[in-house]
């Protein structure tokens, strides 16, 4: 794809292809970026954050049905705790 737009000229056809392979990768980047954020515990603001950009891939059909509902199912899953708390008693 980025073959044909380096051999066409810019035109509103090739602007568009480009739109549609830069909302993928920007919509990755942030997710990724979210998700690796080093935290003490999940909060509120990064679900929320996934989740958005989870609604936007879908309206985008940024990797149709699975990536957004992955990243939709990311956003309300419990928070991994790399510790696991220890009986007393």
């Amino acid at each position: 794809m980025l073959l044909a737009i380096a051999r066409s000229s810019l035109e509103s056809e090739a602007i568009i292809t480009l739109i549609l392979v830069l909302v993928p990768i920007i919509l990755g980047v942030l997710a990724l970026h979210i998700a690796l954020q080093r935290r003490a515990e999940t909060g509120i603001v990064p679900r929320v954050a996934i989740f958005a950009l989870g609604i936007i891939a879908l309206l985008a059909w940024t990797g149709l049905y699975v990536g957004p509902a992955l990243a939709l199912l990311a956003s309300i899953m419990p928070a991994y705790r790399s510790v696991l708390p220890t009986a007393t008693g």
